[in-house]
């Protein structure tokens, strides 16, 4: 957990002493940005008197967004509501508030190099009061929502030494942390008496740049021998992985993150690894002499398909090794878990009964 966003979640929630309670109710503790979109952050400040009368000058409530690069914090947003309510009688009040927030801010983030933050702050000001200034802060989570349509598959295929065609595509390049990665890999067999398929190899690669640095992980996906010429697989991308059973693997989603001490950049992509090897030619096999025939008749329009698209692969100064990587990589975009819930609109005064009506007597 960062610096930042531990010290908010030790400032206190609300604020309650001998004269009077005070608390932020937000009607969503999670707020979802939609591109180029206004988003309503609503909510009510509830004060509780329980004097028969104190004097209230002041009564704010702000929205504040900060972004924070290593030591570096900087203030973003900072809307604020101010109600002068002066000398208040025993009772509860309300004080609705909303602050529109541009659905292209950075979401909500946090890792050690940086993070996002918002909260909503109160501050009270009673001149009777033991401190009379006393402020509450509650944190807020703000994603960003996938709105986009789906993009198209990620495909690469090849014609490898005349031996196999292989088709390997990534059919979600979008995906949430705790959803799965759907990958599709189809073999062709040219000659498979003269090949040998040792494995297939599926990792996701994150990178995180700072400045000129970056730093690579990759965490295994899928590592074995394919069952057969056709492999769907549907792998599950977690928030964390062990490795070496001593360290964790954070996976993040994909965030550019800036202000004026830099960038810090995390993005993601699938790596996917075949690894095959030419065997020796067998001498007067009469498999080998009648391969191509059979292959095209019982996969005929596999066959077909795969001869008149599938270009032969570049091996430009590894043709004469045995045992080759035949490989895809194609870019990710990883969000928030909490991306996928935001198919409501934000909630609203107008169908909601929450809150009383706001406080205006004196103010």
């Amino acid at each position: 957990m960062s610096q930042l966003i531990s010290q908010l979640l030790q400032k206190k929630q609300f604020i309650s002493n001998r004269s009077y309670e005070l608390a932020i109710q937000p009607l969503d503790y999670k707020v979802f940005l939609k591109p180029d979109t206004m988003v309503p952050i609503r909510g009510c400040l509830v004060l509780r008197i329980k004097k028969k009368q104190i004097n209230v000058p002041s009564l704010t409530v702000q929205l504040i967004g900060k972004t924070q690069l290593d030591k570096s914090t900087e203030t973003q947003i900072n809307p604020k509501r101010q109600w002068h309510c002066n000398w208040m009688e025993q009772g509860t009040y309300y004080f609705p508030f909303e602050f529109l927030l541009d659905g292209n801010v950075p979401q909500s983030f946090s890792h050690h190099m940086g993070n996002v933050s918002y909260f909503l702050q109160s501050e009270i000001i009673n001149p009777e009061s033991t401190f009379k200034v006393q402020k509450c802060r509650l944190l807020l989570t703000v994603v960003r929502c996938h709105m986009c349509p789906e993009v198209e598959d990620s495909i690469a295929f090849g014609n490898w030494r005349n031996l196999l065609i292989y088709r390997m595509s990534v059919n979600n390049k979008t995906i949430y942390l705790g959803d799965f990665i759907r990958i599709n890999l189809k073999l062709v067999p040219l000659q498979d008496d003269r090949y040998k398929i040792h494995r297939v190899k599926i990792s996701l690669v994150q990178h995180t740049r700072r400045g000129l640095k970056v730093h690579k992980e990759t965490v295994p996906l899928y590592n074995t021998e394919p069952p057969g010429n056709d492999l769907e697989l549907q792998l599950p991308v977690e928030a964390s992985y062990i490795r070496f059973k001593k360290s964790n693997i954070l996976v993040y989603p994909s965030t550019t993150l800036s202000n004026t001490k830099g960038v810090l950049e995390i993005s993601h992509k699938v790596e996917i690894s075949l690894l095959v090897e030419e065997l020796s030619c067998l001498q007067n096999s009469p498999l080998s002499a009648s391969r191509s025939g059979s292959s095209k008749s019982s996969q005929n329009i596999d066959y077909d398909w795969a001869m008149s698209n599938a270009s032969m692969i570049d091996e430009t100064g590894t043709s004469g090794n045995k045992r080759i990587q035949l490989t895809m990589s194609t870019k990710l975009q990883v969000l928030r878990h909490e991306s996928h819930l935001a198919v409501e609109p934000p909630p609203s005064y107008n169908h909601t009964l929450k809150f009383p009506p706001d406080y205006s007597i004196g103010c």
